[in-house]
């Protein structure tokens, strides 16, 4: 089961939505969210004994650290949305939709976020930092991304990986938002073959 998430993003979201109310735009402000991919029914892919996992904290780069959505124009020019805002904090969004989709990973038996998941008994603990996650000129988006599978104790391990992943999103931010949330699905998947090679799940008793 994943942990309860307790943060609220009212407080980061309630300045902007306060200044777009001030000035009464025309167009309505546009909430995104990140989702998981498919998750398989109820009880059929936790258990007893299954690999235990911790992830998080994710790490995000401080120009994508903001409600409004960003986008690249240039090599070196960035656009920010006037009326697109992710629903949430993006480290927060990111950070759940990893765990949901490893939960659903064959030979996973539990998953908690941090730091709900300081006091829990992890097999493995996951930990990701963001480089690059936007969309791109010529409706390509790009997910660049840092992360390390490590385990502590008397068989300590840690794997670092780094994956680059790209493709199409087209023309509007919708779009790109899509192209986005199937990165980060394909960035679960490698994270999930990874932890299957590296540190199966314990065998029961």
């Amino acid at each position: 089961m994943i942990g309860s998430r307790c943060s609220s993003a009212r407080g980061w979201l309630l300045a902007p939505l306060l200044l777009l109310g001030c000035f009464s735009p025309q167009e309505p402000t546009r909430l995104y969210q990140l989702m998981p991919g498919e998750q398989p029914a109820a009880g059929s892919a936790a258990g007893d004994g299954g690999l235990r996992l911790a992830v998080g904290p994710v790490r995000i780069p401080d120009y994508l650290d903001r409600p409004q959505i960003v986008t690249r124009v240039s090599r070196n020019e960035l656009q920010l949305a006037e009326f697109d805002y992710w629903a949430e904090p993006l480290s927060s969004n990111i950070q759940a939709v990893l765990a949901q989709n490893l939960l659903a990973s064959p030979g996973v038996g539990e998953v908690r976020c941090q730091p709900q998941a300081r006091a829990f008994q992890a097999d493995c603990r996951v930990d990701l930092c963001i480089v690059r996650f936007e969309g791109q000129p010529e409706g390509t988006c790009l997910l660049e991304a840092e992360w390390v599978l490590s385990r502590e104790g008397p068989e300590s391990q840690e794997i670092r990986r780094r994956s680059v992943l790209e493709g199409r999103a087209g023309a509007g931010l919708a779009e790109v938002v899509g192209g986005l949330n199937e990165l980060l699905g394909r960035l679960s998947d490698e994270i999930a073959e990874e932890l299957a090679r590296t540190f199966p799940s314990p065998s029961p008793p």
